[in-house]
């Protein structure tokens, strides 16, 4: 048996005892699609404060790029945040189907999106010296 053929057999054979959950491929590539060339990707980092303490349903979640950092808070369908350092520029909510909210930031660099659907999303900044994306997070 060459390489191949054992690698093929492992494969037929995760697929068969473990396939993937339905919509989970058209979801990620769906989610493929919707990158943005040439934005830089804030990663996910720790939060400031610890989470969920108390069980106040509100999620905090940051993310970091060289360019920008981004505070979030989630709670329900509500996403608040602040963007530094601090700019008014346009913040887009892309979804893996293609959807977009848009809002703009303040001067401080709030932002707020009351009501959103449930699901996956990613935040869009686009900023003066580069585009900042930030990893996908669930709401």
């Amino acid at each position: 048996m060459t390489d191949d053929e054992l690698v093929a057999a492992v494969v037929r054979a995760f697929r068969a005892t473990d396939p993937v959950p339905d919509g989970v491929l058209d979801a990620s590539r769906a989610a493929f699609g919707r990158r943005t060339a040439g934005a830089v990707v804030a990663a996910e980092v720790p939060a400031a404060e610890p989470v969920g303490v108390r069980g106040d349903g509100v999620r905090r979640v940051a993310f970091a790029a060289a360019d920008a950092a981004v505070e979030m808070e989630v709670a329900g369908r509500e996403v608040t945040g602040r963007l530094r350092p601090a700019a008014s520029v346009p913040v887009v909510v892309r979804r893996a189907g293609g959807e977009t909210e848009r809002t703009r930031t303040d001067a401080a660099g709030r932002f707020a999106f009351p009501d959103l659907a449930r699901g996956p999303l990613s935040l869009t900044f686009e900023l003066a010296a580069a585009t900042v994306v930030t990893s996908w997070i669930r709401v």
